[in-house]
């Protein structure tokens, strides 16, 4: 393959990324685009066996597509999530992301921590029992996870 030709192939290919950034940046992120659209809020509080779950973070799913939101828990088992689409929405709760970064040469990998406050079947959309409407008030919804098993 000539210089040239190498030349082309790389010049069509970087036009090509350049037209699907612009495309994805014309889309958005999935969102709705009407701002007037109801909005609520809701408080959250995670307990297991009436103890708080400090740790891990909520995701709502909605049943529309392109409405999930997520807030992480505080210390006290509580996150608030603003700005819902009104509707219904599965809740899952996952324990905290770990730490990306690999550790130092010679150093053994730490050990991964243990989330029995968060059973499994709460971990995944498909499997957790959890659900809430949102509506235009704000809610302080409580679920403990050890009474839903």
């Amino acid at each position: 393959m000539s210089y040239l030709q190498v030349f082309a192939s790389h010049r069509q290919i970087s036009m090509l990324a350049a037209f699907l950034m612009c495309a994805l940046l014309s889309v958005g992120c999935g969102g709705s685009s009407d701002s007037d659209e109801p909005r609520g809020d809701v408080t959250i509080s995670i307990s297991y066996g009436g103890e708080p779950v400090p740790e891990g973070m909520i995701n709502l799913i909605g049943e529309k597509g392109g409405n999930d939101k997520g807030g992480d828990l505080s210390k006290e088992g509580i996150a608030t999530i603003s700005g819902l689409a009104l509707g219904k929405y599965k809740v899952t709760v996952v324990p905290p992301m770990l730490d990306p970064a690999p550790p130092e040469p010679g150093k053994p990998a730490p050990k991964m921590k243990e989330y029995p406050n968060i059973p499994k079947k709460f971990r995944q959309p498909k499997t957790s029992p959890l659900t809430i409407e949102i509506s235009e008030e704000s809610r302080d919804l409580k679920f403990d996870l050890k009474d839903e098993n």
